[in-house]
């Protein structure tokens, strides 16, 4: 019997392995549940699949199966709005069948097109493992050569093929968890292999931090008794035991559970009761921590409960830093039914956005001592009698972030990471109803920190502050490198002249050996029409670094402006707020929020580690989307942003020594500008109130390669080598969250 038929033989001549056969979507059968795809379909081998998608997809993935004559093959594809998403398939023998489905698809699409391309096998092993070396975790770092020696020893060692391992492992990068839809089957799979302890040792039987929660219930619980022993047996269920709970109730409450509770308890020690007259959350609270002996104190709501692990954790972590004096966790809501939902994974220690809003959320412990020391700054209060439980979490956790400042103490102040923390789906909705704005305001005048504007947020319980100009704001140096490029440029620097309320700036144009008759012209039409403008030649092989470093040496202004000629305002106060951050002495850098001109999120920060080195965080969300946890619509701290459109003061840019020219002339120069900045002491940030569109894909970034490929994996590789730890862990991001992806999925 043999395999092939001489029609199929005629097939092959015809239609040759690397012919590239596109599909039109609209040509197959449509479906609510998949789209089935018409011929051409690709020959067996190794292909690349290309998707391209209309619509406004936050996030989400195409599951693509290839129905062959004696297997299927299921493979996942990210769906990508304006950008073609590509990936490597090995397809099965005879084709029969194409189909289509989304999966944790948030918001409407559409196929436009699918191209199959027919690969030389070398050339995608080569493919294959690049991918695996910038983003697997068994494989990061490592060069293409030695990731292809790992998985034949590993094939040798199982006895599986290496290309069953190598998809298997490829597969597996394409793979994530949308908090959204996924969150119930990543708690299932995923989450216990983060909360996997070794046992507890005899020194912390014995020995270990004693933890307080204090329980002051001044309401009504949403499920009256039964919430409160919820919240008690969670305590009960913890792997380590050294904890005590104190409960206050007042007159009412005690009157409704007290009995019902001390038959619930029994003979546990480890719980006490008080009541005490009155109902005010303050006083509550003051009579639980009194009661509270333990080194670490905290609270927790009637209703909520703690993971079993809880403790472990927080007990490993405060012995390891003996300087800490406040840890907090991360969480998630239960529902009614016992669901989990919208898991809060939180940054490391982030004061910028914690004057955006509470992003500590209930479980933030602090050392016994250092409550009481809070008390020095007691001038931050409720503004009425009956603010919540979680309004006086904020206060505490404000009257922190004084005592930090004052002390300067970075080691202060940790995250465990961890879903330890499940709040009562009741208990959520009175916690995004609070309004803070009379502590900000309290802690802002205890700073003494001048005529800061603080106005409502455009999430429930956020606050929007504006930062002052001085009487006479500063002189800005904006640079921008062009090459050709006459409609970017011309478009740039018209938008910027024309659209930009703050006037005390100076435009420095790098002009890069232009050879368009048209952009020669503007130039120098433009620099005699406006005296703001000054044109200054680099007739030098392109040295983005370089080229920046020699602007800023003959900039007049006391803040310097990176910005790209790709660049346009949406708002005319876009360079105000980032000269009114960028003039705080603890602030660094300075990001803006940028725009494809499609209007999705382009830049709304970086991520360290994503790709390897770094990616834009909430890439392709729509312009309007609150972001992962309401975190596009609030000033933050990041560890970087993109040199696209930057801000800092020039002082702080030559202490640091400026772009690094000799090992990263092209990419990566603006991450490790801005990490040289965080490691001087300095916070960068973030702000969504400066908005530009940025034409990225029409920048001379991507020609800088052309000529010399290597140099991209040099550069990447010089990043790896200086800022591997931060590359690893950003404390602006979560280990939890993908590094594989810029829209926080799951990892």
């Amino acid at each position: 019997m043999t395999l092939f038929s001489l029609s199929r033989l005629k097939h092959i001549i015809q239609h040759p392995p690397w012919k590239r056969h596109s599909g039109v979507p609209q040509a197959g059968q449509e479906n609510a549940e998949s789209i089935t795809l018409l011929k051409q379909y690709p020959f067996w081998g190794w292909a690349m699949l290309e998707v391209d998608v209309q619509g406004n997809i936050t996030h989400g993935v195409a599951n693509v199966m290839l129905e062959g004559w004696f297997k299927k093959v299921h493979i996942v594809v990210p769906l990508r709005v304006g950008k073609t998403a590509k990936r490597l398939v090995w397809v099965p023998l005879g084709v029969r069948c194409i189909r289509v489905k989304a999966i944790n698809t948030l918001g409407s699409w559409q196929l436009q097109r699918v191209t199959w391309t027919w690969l030389t096998p070398w050339f995608a092993h080569d493919r294959l493992a690049r991918r695996l070396s910038n983003v697997h975790d068994d494989f990061n770092g490592l060069s293409v050569y030695n990731v292809k020696r790992a998985l034949h020893r590993e094939s040798v060692a199982k006895g599986r093929s290496w290309k069953y391992l190598a998809l298997n492992a490829y597969d597996a990068t394409f793979e994530r968890f949308c908090s959204h839809y996924d969150y119930p089957a990543w708690c299932r799979w995923q989450e216990p292999v983060h909360l996997r302890v070794d046992p507890l040792t005899i020194e912390e039987r014995l020995g270990g931090a004693v933890f307080s929660l204090l329980m002051p219930i001044v309401v009504e619980p949403p499920k009256g008794m039964v919430s409160i022993a919820a919240s008690i047996e969670s305590l009960w269920q913890q792997v380590y035991g050294r904890w005590e709970l104190c409960i206050v109730m007042t007159p009412t409450i005690e009157k409704r559970y007290g009995d019902s509770l001390r038959n619930f308890l029994s003979e546990c020690r480890r719980v006490t009761l008080s009541t005490i007259s009155g109902n005010s959350q303050e006083a509550l609270n003051q009579r639980a921590l009194i009661m509270a002996t333990g080194d670490w104190v905290g609270w927790l709501s009637a209703g909520d409960t703690l993971s079993s692990f809880a403790m472990v954790h927080l007990q490993r972590a405060v012995a390891a830093t003996p300087s800490l004096q406040l840890v907090y966790t991360d969480e998630d809501i239960i529902s009614a039914d016992g669901e989990r939902l919208s898991p809060h994974l939180k940054p490391e220690w982030n004061p910028d956005l914690l004057l955006s809003y509470h992003y500590l959320g209930r479980l933030a412990l602090y050392r016994r001592t250092m409550l009481w020391r809070l008390e020095a700054y007691g001038t931050i209060t409720a503004s009425e009698q009956d603010a919540s439980a979680e309004a006086f979490d904020y206060i505490r956790a404000l009257r922190f972030l004084i005592w930090w400042q004052q002390s300067n103490s970075s080691a202060s102040v940790a995250r465990v990471p961890g879903i330890f923390y499940h709040r009562h789906e009741d208990n959520a909705v009175v916690s995004n109803q609070q309004d803070i704005t009379a502590p900000v305001r309290q802690y802002l005048d205890f700073q003494e920190a001048g005529k800061v504007g603080v106005a409502a947020g455009v999430m429930p319980s956020s606050l929007t502050l504006s930062w002052p100009l001085p009487a006479k704001p500063p002189l800005v140096s904006l640079i921008i490198p062009t090459r050709d490029c006459i409609e970017l440029l011309q478009s740039c620097v018209n938008a910027i002249l024309g659209g930009t309320e703050y006037q005390r700036f100076e435009m420095i144009i790098i002009d890069n050996d232009s050879k368009c008759p048209k952009a020669l012209a503007f130039l120098d039409e433009i620099s005699q029409i406006d005296a703001r403008v000054k044109v200054v030649r680099w007739p030098y092989a392109f040295n983005y670094a370089a080229m920046n470093n020699m602007a800023v040496q003959m900039a007049k202004g006391s803040v310097v402006g990176l910005i790209n000629n790709d660049i346009e305002p949406l708002n005319g106060q876009w360079l105000t707020e980032m000269v009114a951050h960028a003039l705080r002495p603890d602030i660094g850098c300075v990001g803006a929020k940028l725009y494809y001109p499609e209007g999705m999120v382009q830049h709304a920060g970086v991520l360290l580690g994503i790709g390897g080195v770094a990616g834009h965080a909430h890439r392709f969300y729509p312009r309007h989307s609150e972001g992962y946890s309401g975190r596009l619509k609030h000033v933050q701290n990041v560890s970087a942003v993109t040199g696209a459109c930057l801000l800092v003061r020039k002082q702080l840019y030559e202490e640091v020594g400026g772009l690094n020219e000799e090992y990263l002339a092209v990419a990566y120069n603006d991450v490790d500008f801005c990490l040289k900045v965080l490691s001087a002491g300095y916070r960068n940030v973030w702000t969504p109130h400066a908005e530009l569109i940025h034409h990225e894909s029409a920048t001379r970034h991507a020609e800088s390669y052309s000529s010399k490929p290597s140099e991209e994996y040099q550069e990447a590789a010089y990043m790896q080598r200086t800022w591997g730890a931060l590359l690893r862990d950003d404390p602006a991001y979560h280990p939890y969250l993908t590094r594989r992806y810029e829209d926080f999925s799951l990892s």
